[in-house]
């Protein structure tokens, strides 16, 4: 099972899309502010953070600065959703680590899609990790193309 931290001010935002990945089958974790998604962020083991970007305490660049100085944490995806999401607010947040930007409302099956490619692309990479350590020469190739070596 995957946990996603939902971070937002907003509770019934936060709920309506805690409810949603639940029913998708994720793991949910809830913050309410900057200093709540910290302590969740210590705690919890996540393997993606939806974080609005105006929050009590802070903002997503400190959720998001706060991950990226972490070893452990620096390579959690980050979906970054607000009310006001321009392209302009959008390229700032992937710059800063964000790699997803939605604008509120949510659709929340585009949602559901962009955490699918994340966790998507995130198996390819393990496996191609895995693949670029073998001792075997022409592994790599049948694993990530399907192709007889």
């Amino acid at each position: 099972m995957k946990y996603v931290l939902v971070v937002d001010d907003d509770k019934v935002v936060n709920l309506l899309i805690a409810r949603e990945l639940q029913k998708k089958g994720y793991g949910v974790f809830m913050s309410y502010d900057a200093v709540q998604a910290g302590t969740a962020l210590s705690r919890a083991r996540v393997d993606a953070v939806i974080v609005d970007v105006q929050l009590i305490g802070g903002s997503a660049f400190d959720v998001i600065q706060r991950m990226k100085l972490s070893t452990r944490l620096g390579p959690i995806p980050i979906i970054a959703i607000s009310s006001g999401m321009t392209k302009e607010l959008a390229e700032k947040l992937v710059r800063h680590g964000a790699c997803k930007c939605m604008k509120k409302p949510l659709d929340l099956g585009v949602l559901h899609q962009n955490l699918e490619e994340i966790f998507a692309r995130d198996e390819l990479q393990i496996v191609h990790r895995e693949v670029s350590q073998s001792s075997r020469p022409g592994i790599g190739l049948a694993v990530l193309t399907g192709e007889a070596v």
